[in-house]
């Protein structure tokens, strides 16, 4: 699987790089997010999720990115049941508008999680989930600073089912909610060159 992860990153990066020279820009930067807790996590359970950022943009608003979030061992268990360390990878594309000095994006995308020494654990299945992504920021010439949110869907079938139910006037409030009660919100830190 990590080879997967790796093919995914690699087609990433190289779709960013083959835009016209005219349009594009790189973003390089860090998130931090808060992680919920309550009294039955232990001690050494870690209260924030630092993330690392690429994003391309094309053609002035197509918009490509790359994030790889630093999973504390007690979500990671969470999650797959082993306690060790992770990463959460979201390969997403969509829009990027800007009005100077406001930013916003709008994405979708996969996600895939990699647990710390995942070759030794052959129980561990490691497919493709789906996320969305919304986010809204100040850009200062070559720096600025977002807020974003995440929603997190185990696949990209569900994703598209919770989509669709903003459609129908019965499903759409039930839908909307689901979707702002998996936001997960992050701080951000972005360089533009």
């Amino acid at each position: 699987m990590r080879k997967t992860v790796l093919a995914v990153a690699v087609v990433t990066l190289l779709l960013m790089i083959s835009a016209p020279a005219y349009s594009n820009e790189l973003e390089l930067g860090l998130s931090w997010m808060a992680v919920a807790t309550d009294e039955t996590q232990t001690e050494d359970s870690a209260d924030s999720i630092t993330g690392f950022h690429v994003g391309y943009v094309m053609l002035n608003f197509l918009y490509a990115s790359w994030d790889s979030l630093v999973m504390p061992p007690s979500i990671i268990s969470d999650w797959t049941g082993f306690y060790r360390p992770g990463f959460l990878n979201l390969f997403d594309v969509g829009i990027r508008l800007q009005i100077k000095p406001v930013v916003a994006t709008v994405g979708i995308g996969l996600n895939n999680v990699y647990v710390y020494d995942q070759a030794s654990v052959q129980a561990l299945e490691n497919d493709f989930g789906a996320n969305l992504r919304l986010g809204a920021g100040l850009r200062f010439d070559w720096w600025g600073v977002g807020l974003t949110g995440t929603a997190v869907f185990p696949s990209f079938d569900y994703m598209v089912e919770t989509l669709k139910g903003l459609v129908s006037d019965t499903t759409r409030e039930f839908a909307a909610q689901k979707i702002v009660d998996s936001l997960v919100p992050a701080i951000s830190l972005t360089l533009y060159f």
